[in-house]
């Protein structure tokens, strides 16, 4: 169902261009099989496009926040401000433009200020003079007959309408048609209203925003792919350096990315103090710095591992990430402080024992504490594992805001693992040696017990590092595939000629595009050089035809050609290549979906 233009009260942020259409979505396990939201988003903004139309998806609740908070109902938005409205108009288009060629922009529609249709009546006052009547008079009838005049009430029950009345539709559809009401003179004399009144068709605002005193324009947009952050900070660079703003015109980002720089400069201050809190309670437990930044050393170890996973899931950079740092700070110090107690009682035990506190008994002592520590240790860790890993196969709802909280602590506890098992013991042994100015002894080394290793842990370590070397290989030659053709986007073949055209993610995109095209013979599948290529796009819709320039380039690779492309609009679009050369020439037509 859909909901058009506004409701008629001043909370409603709607715009009167705007059509709120809500679908409802089948349950996830009626989807296709790799279906994503994403996926569902690139491929609904192909199926619905239409001249003129601008989509932007989102969620209904959220839209509603974005809308009264910051009056932007997409990701991010553009805010424009000035003194006239057809200076912001151009200036919002010029700012749609530039931000349409950043890297992740999505679905940018400059909102437009001056397409309201209008129909300017206007009376002349002269000729109203000569009939005897008077501009209220002329009004009134203008208001009963176009408009509509409220008679009264009916009740039904517990409903009430209001009961208006107004011309037939046949007698005010058209300008002519309205100029041929009849207004009453003072003689009784029934007088078209063309006669005295000038009726002509004009262009102006549909609706007019402002904010702290100054007229609106607004830009907006989504973005995919790639974080947030970063994209306003190319897109204000882009913006800078291409649209020239006028004296007294300025402009702002707003959208839920200014929600998330409130967000992130709170964090910029939580963060810091969190961490000198942390390091508060260690001096205080401790009552020494050196002992507390050797316990807080677990926060960077864990950090790494946490900052290892995000990027390998894929995750931007978003204040619920920073959320799961925060929680992983503290559970990274808690397991190094347990650490630290188990040596402190593993030393005391040594010094009372009696006898001389050589380093060879510091040692002794650190390594039974350590090992004694292993067990509980990676049971702590098993656990927090084992409850995050739910969190992170679940598709429910929900499951998009808790994974970003859950990967940087998933990942920080395995690599503080490492950190606490391995490096906090020898850290916590050079430390108490310098501490204790111990001298060495004449007691040998520690001497840990030998064993024959058996076959089978041979065989499991051999078949480890072979696996691990393998999927190294496979995936550096994996990669190194990828990076030089890409993903396949569609394969054409005619007259022995196979044409194949790549992208890095196998899809084009609404905007600039760069990708591959390759000429192979289709019988030994060998690159041929087919000489000069040219290549081109089209886009019919019902009434109009819209092209986008492509231009090739060769390689340093023989049958391998780059070629840059601008799509001003999702949907499928008529993709021509053609060459001429040593193998002859040809030419090939298909449709390319743009998303």
């Amino acid at each position: 169902m859909a909901k058009v233009a506004r409701a008629d009260t001043s909370t409603d942020p709607a715009p009167l261009n705007m059509t709120e259409t809500i679908l409802h979505l089948k349950p996830k396990e009626q989807w296709r099989r790799g279906m994503t939201l994403d996926r569902l988003r690139a491929e609904m903004s192909t199926a619905v496009q239409l001249p003129g139309v601008a989509n932007i998806w989102t969620m209904p609740i959220i839209n509603r926040i974005d809308m009264l908070t910051t009056g932007i109902r997409s990701e991010v938005g553009v805010k424009i401000f000035g003194s006239d409205l057809a200076t912001l108009e151009q200036l919002a288009r010029q700012v749609a433009e530039a931000v349409r060629h950043v890297p992740g922009a999505s679905n940018v529609y400059p909102e437009a200020l001056t397409t309201g249709q209008y129909l300017n009546i206007k009376i002349d006052r002269q000729a109203i003079t000569r009939y005897g009547l008077s501009v209220a008079n002329v009004q009134a009838v203008i208001a009963y007959a176009i408009g509509e005049t409220p008679i009264g009430t009916t009740i039904e029950g517990r409903e009430r309408y209001s009961v208006r009345v107004r011309y037939a539709p046949e007698f005010r559809a058209t300008p002519s048609a309205i100029g041929e009401t009849l207004v009453s003179g003072p003689n009784g004399q029934q007088i078209p209203l063309h006669s005295v009144a000038t009726i002509e068709p004009s262009r102006g605002p549909a609706m007019i925003s402002s904010e702290n005193g100054l007229l609106l324009a607004t830009v907006l947009l989504n973005v995919q792919d790639r974080d947030v952050g970063s994209f306003v900070n190319e897109a204000r660079q882009a913006v800078s350096s291409s649209v020239a703003l006028p004296p007294g015109y300025f402009l702002s980002w707003s959208g839920r990315f200014e929600n998330q720089e409130h967000a992130r400069q709170r964090l910029r201050i939580v963060i810091p103090v969190a961490l000198l809190l942390i390091f508060g309670l260690l001096w205080w437990t401790y009552r020494s710095a050196l002992d507390a930044a050797h316990v807080l050393l677990a926060v960077p170890f864990a950090l790494t591992g946490g900052v290892y996973l995000v990027w390998f899931l894929g995750y931007h950079v978003s204040v619920a990430v920073w959320v799961g740092f925060i929680a992983l700070f503290g559970t990274a110090v808690q397991t190094g402080v347990v650490m630290v107690i188990y040596l402190d009682d593993a030393v005391a035990r040594a010094k009372s024992a009696g006898g001389p506190f050589t380093q060879h008994t510091l040692q002794t002592a650190v390594m039974d504490g350590a090992l004694l520590r292993l067990r509980p240790k990676v049971m702590t860790v098993s656990t927090v594992v084992a409850g995050l890993l739910p969190i992170m196969w679940s598709t429910r709802v929900g499951a998009e805001v808790m994974k970003p909280i859950a990967a940087p602590v998933l990942g920080g506890m395995l690599s503080s693992l490492l950190h606490v098992l391995i490096v906090m013991p020898v850290l916590y042994l050079w430390i108490h040696e310098r501490r204790l100015r111990l001298t060495k002894d004449d007691v040998k080394p520690i001497q840990t017990e030998r064993r024959r290793p058996s076959r089978l842990g041979a065989g499991i370590a051999v078949v480890a590092v072979v696996a691990a070397l393998g999927s190294g290989w496979y995936w550096q030659e994996h990669r190194q595939r990828a990076t030089a053709s890409g993903v396949v986007i569609r394969t054409v073949e005619t007259d022995g000629v196979r044409v194949t055209m790549f992208s890095a993610d196998g899809a084009l995109h609404q905007g600039r595009n760069v990708f591959s095209v390759e000429f192979r013979n289709a019988a030994t599948n060998a690159l041929i050089d087919v000489g000069n290529v040219r290549a081109s796009a089209a886009m019919t819709m019902p009434g109009m035809a819209m092209s986008g320039g492509l231009q090739v380039t060769t390689t340093t690779q023989p049958g391998r050609y780059a070629v840059t492309g601008e799509f001003g609009m999702a949907g499928t679009w008529q993709l021509s290549i053609e060459w001429n050369g040593p193998a002859g020439v040809g030419k090939v037509v298909f449709e390319g979906a743009v998303q």
